[in-house]
């Protein structure tokens, strides 16, 4: 940490609390993570076995069988158990749902503690004199970008695992990137939760200057300001072909596309 390059002037007991607090951090989030893992593998075997059971009705016989295609109750029984290992596969995506999150604002709170140790030790040295001319400051202007991309995939991911059987997508999606980071190829998209709650540190994007949702869209010039896009914002209905770059950069490099 910043901090431990300054091992030469007097550091306060709240600072030597932070580090300590923080000492744990890892193996909670071991253990979240192996949890989650655990989850995955739970819900992975029950998707197998419903995966399993609708083989297994497809292959019944139809009504041209009189004895076998009267056997209504065997057929609500295995839609019984299919409804069963439905919502086995939900509550145990609940709660992966809530271990994500949790370790997320975990870890927030981690850095906004630390956000606060820093703006005080840097305060205290500065009360006694001891702060280098020449040293910039040690608090930086932290938006926790990465911490509300990390909470929305999170988030996503957990929830994708929700349906019994696994759903297929025309295109992979991924997470909004930091500020500043490129994509290069075929153009990025996303696809955020919609019903997510809004950590007021997030990132906005956009003409709209708006929060990560729904699908959107980079734009692959190398300085666009907004980033990503909001399909609904630049009239796209679908993921686009190719490079993608937003109207403002077209008409300001000149390029087609």
């Amino acid at each position: 940490m910043a901090y431990r390059g300054l091992h030469a002037l007097s550091q306060p007991a709240y600072l030597e609390d932070f580090i300590n607090s923080v000492s744990n951090l890892p193996q909670e989030l071991r253990d979240k993570y192996g949890r989650m893992g655990e989850l995955d593998a739970l819900v992975q075997r029950l998707k197998n076995e419903a995966d399993a059971l609708v083989r297994e009705l497809l292959r019944k016989p139809g009504s041209s069988d009189p004895d076998r295609g009267r056997d209504t109750t065997s057929l609500q029984q295995m839609g019984t158990k299919l409804e069963q290992l439905q919502a086995q596969c939900v509550k145990l995506n609940q709660e992966k749902l809530q271990l994500a999150e949790t370790a997320y604002n975990t870890v927030d709170q981690h850095v906004r503690d630390l956000d606060t140790k820093l703006r005080e030790y840097e305060a205290y040295l500065r009360r006694e004199g001891q702060w280098p001319d020449d040293l910039q400051s040690l608090v930086v202007n932290t938006d926790h970008t990465k911490m509300a991309s990390m909470k929305n995939a999170a988030a996503a991911a957990a929830a994708a695992h929700t349906a019994a059987a696994p759903a297929t997508t025309a295109r992979s999606t991924q997470k909004a990137p930091s500020k500043g980071q490129r994509k290069s190829g075929e153009p990025s998209t996303l696809h955020i939760m919609d019903d997510m709650p809004i950590d007021p540190n997030e990132p906005r994007y956009c003409y709209c200057q708006n929060v990560s949702y729904g699908q959107m869209v980079a734009c692959e010039s190398g300085d666009c300001p907004y980033e990503w896009f909001h399909f609904e914002c630049v009239g796209l209905t679908e993921p686009p072909k190719g490079e993608w770059i937003c109207p403002d950069c077209r008409a300001r490099t000149g390029r087609v596309r």
